[in-house]
Parts: C-alpha cells; structure tokens; sequence
C-alpha cells in the first residue's frame, strides 16, 4: 500500500511536472529541455515496459553495456590523462564529474552482479576486467562524490550479505566471501597501478588526505560555493512554492538570492550553472512538482528492496540508484546522459507490479 500511494503521488506530481514544463518551454523558449525529458520519460516507460516482457534480456543488455562502457571510458580517460596531463577533460564524456559519476554506476552494478549473481567463466572475466578497469579510473579521477557514493554502496553490500535470503547457506555464504576477497583483490591491485600514472592534479586532490579533509572544509570554495547554492535554491522554492522559478532559470535567478560570490576576487572560483544538487533544483524550478523526482526514486529503491528479499537478482539495481542518488546531493547527474540512462533502466526494474518471471539471457 504504501509503495502503490508514492507511485500514485509521484505520477500526478509528473502530470503537473510536465504541464509547467511545456508552459516554461514556449513562454521562456527552452524546448531544448523538452525535448530532453520527453526522451528520458519515453526511454523510462519504455524500460519499465521491457522488464515487464522479459528482465533477463534487459539484465543481459545492460550487463554486457556497462562492461564494454568501461573499457571504453576508462581507456579513453586513461589515454587523455597521459597525453593531456590532466583530469578535467581528460574523457570522451567531456568533464571529470560526468566521468566519475559513469565510472561509479558501472562499478558498482558490475561488483554486485559479480558478487551476488552467477555467470559463466567468460562473464566473470568480462565482470573482472570491467571493475579493474573502472576502479583505477575512479583512482586517478579524484571525485569526493563519486568516492561517497561507492563507500555507502559498500555500506549497503554489507548490510545485504548479513540479510542475503540464502544467508543460512553456509555455501552460498563461503560463495560470496570468496568473491568478495577476489573484489577486494582487483581493486586493491587498480587503485595501486592507477596511483602510478604521472599526472598533475589541483592541490586539493593531490592527496588522499587532502581529499578527505576537503569534504569537511567550509571554508574551501568548492564547498562554500555548495552552501550557497543550496541556501538559495530552498530561497527560490520558499519564494515560489507552486510553479518554482521556471525552467533552466536556476543559475540565473541564483545571483537575486545568494550574491555574495560574485566578486571580482571569486570569478575563477564560481560555478554557478548548476545548482550541485539534483533535487534541490528540480524543486527551485519546477516547485512542488519537483518533488516527483524524489518519490519515485523512493519509490522504487523500496519496491526493489522488497523484491531484493525474495530474490537477489535485484541487488546490482539497488546499488545503482543509491549511487545515482547520492551523486544527485552533491552533482548534476541527471545532466549526464550515460548516468541519467543507465541510471532510470535500472530504476524500472523497480516499477512492475506483478510477479516477473526472470531467465538468464546471454548474448553472446
């Protein structure tokens, strides 16, 4: 009942959610955003729609997606790093956030598939090479988000180990001991081999103890500007509760509510396009029918912990959205096509009501 009441709620806050969007789209002449969540929405429903006919090939596609995916972003990055001698734009996604952030939803979903699922010898080489490859990238990107996000995803992974539905089998526990020992091995070795490629980085994150200092530092610019944003997108939603501030309007109604970076000396330091808060911003936008983005991720993440009791196929689709979600409180992922699309094909594994019926598919 309670899952069926934040789905019901999150699908009438989307019926207002999407009419202010057209109006905001014609009025302020931004169809370039309507256009964007028309295709996310259809691909969402479309998802939702193939893991109600058949979730083992949907599983199996997006498998085989994520793998391939980071081969290819982490070579690229690798390659652009060494040539480039720098992370900011280093990868074919264009910026290390957006890398970090595609980085983090691939590790995670190949570590829980490889820990909780079953594959053939060619998949669990395929899940090695993919995780190895994606941990030294996330290594040398230096992302305190993306860095959190995976720490609570490994939270979680404990969490779900001591509650696996076969935790009384003592083999089916030794099973996932070892391959959490294995995991444990492949990231260790990444992490060192990708400490040894020479590049320069910012002083902030030139170290991992100054990576972790830096997250507690208000002080620092990253993290004042972060404060500021905030404080001002609640402004912008106390201030307009019903319609928000009108689509794509957050950065420039932001100076009207927190001025106070910019100044001649914080120009270099301000980046004021987006409000570092997904959740935040939809809210200060679109009002209160921002909050759809917030019940139907909780939404799901609920129904696919429910399912996740009964079967652990569920596991790496729940490591996904956690991920996606707490990138969201500090980032813009929702701006990142490859995380907004692996991130909602994930989420609608969530949304089927009825009992599926789920068969292993390999493509290859």
């Amino acid at each position: 009942m309670t899952i069926r009441i934040i789905k019901y709620s999150a699908a009438a806050l989307y019926v207002i959610f999407f009419a202010l969007l057209i109006y905001y789209s014609f009025y302020f002449k931004r169809a370039d955003i309507l256009t964007g969540i028309l295709f996310l929405s259809s691909f969402f429903f479309l998802s939702v729609l193939a893991m109600r006919k058949n979730p083992g090939l949907v599983d199996a596609c997006l498998f085989y997606a994520a793998a391939i995916s980071a081969v290819i972003i982490s070579a690229a990055g690798f390659y652009g790093i060494i040539t480039a001698n720098s992370v900011r734009i280093s990868g074919i996604l264009g910026d290390r956030a957006f890398e970090a952030e595609a980085a983090a939803l691939i590790f995670v979903f190949i570590s829980a598939r490889y820990i909780f699922g079953n594959e053939k010898k060619t998949n669990t080489l395929l899940s090695c090479t993919a995780v190895f490859l994606s941990a030294g990238y996330l290594t040398v990107l230096r992302s305190r988000t993306a860095y959190l996000s995976v720490f609570i995803c490994f939270i979680v992974l404990a969490i779900l180990f001591l509650r696996a539905r076969k935790a009384d089998d003592n083999n089916f526990r030794s099973r996932l001991k070892k391959r959490v020992l294995v995991l444990v091995a492949i990231i260790s070795i990444s992490a060192a081999a990708a400490s040894l490629i020479p590049f320069q980085q910012p002083p902030e994150r030139d170290s991992l103890k100054n990576l972790v200092s830096g997250m507690f530092n208000t002080e620092g610019a990253t993290n004042k500007s972060r404060i500021y944003f905030s404080k001002a997108s609640l402004k912008m939603f106390v201030s307009h509760p019903l319609a928000g501030v009108g689509a794509g309007l957050w950065s420039g109604t932001y100076p009207m509510y927190e001025g106070k970076p910019f100044t001649d000396a914080n120009v270099d330091v301000n980046s004021a396009v987006k409000a570092h808060n997904d959740f935040l911003e939809l809210i200060s936008e679109y009002g209160i029918s921002g909050f759809f983005y917030i019940l139907l991720i909780a939404g799901g993440l609920i129904s696919l912990f429910r399912k996740f009791s009964k079967d652990i196929f569920y596991a790496p689709y729940i490591f996904v959205i956690i991920c996606f979600s707490v990138s969201s409180l500090f980032g813009f992922p929702k701006d990142n096509l490859f995380a907004a699309l692996f991130f909602l094909a994930c989420l609608a594994a969530g949304l089927p009501r009825r009992k599926m019926t789920i068969e292993k598919v390999d493509l290859f």
